[in-house]
């Protein structure tokens, strides 16, 4: 099974209009969880796609805390035996499903996260099968 695959990178729902950034979605790795942080409350959220400008999330836990649009929320990013805090605006819903748009990352989190996508990218180009 591959452990991430690409997405086309238009919107459905929304004719002609595209995404900025190519996604890859993670299948199987330890690398595929978040934690959200609202409210003041913890949510672990599977990673449902990933590109240098954000992340499309399915949250595991109910949140009883609200999540809406516009909101500013910390996520947790855990690469290469690190977690990184970083800060995400709610960009899409699509409950339990969310879109989340990085805001101000860090050098440190910049790099993270482009690692992160270089490295589902490269496990994808090596297990895809042609049927």
């Amino acid at each position: 099974m591959p452990i991430a695959n690409r997405m086309d990178t238009s919107v459905a729902g929304a004719p002609g209009e595209q995404r900025r950034s190519e996604r890859m979605v993670p299948l199987g790795s330890h690398e595929d969880i978040v934690v959200l942080h609202v409210g003041g409350q913890q949510h672990v959220a599977k990673i449902l796609d990933l590109s240098d400008g954000g992340t499309f999330v399915h949250v595991v836990e109910p949140c009883r805390a609200p999540v809406e649009p516009d909101r500013t929320l910390e996520m947790s990013l855990y690469h290469n035996h690190a977690i990184e805090i970083v800060e995400v605006k709610v960009c899409r819903m699509i409950w339990p499903a969310v879109g989340l748009e990085f805001q101000g990352l860090s050098d440190q989190a910049d790099a993270h996260v482009q690692a992160k996508v270089l490295r589902l990218e490269a496990q994808s180009a090596g297990t895809q099968t042609t049927v």
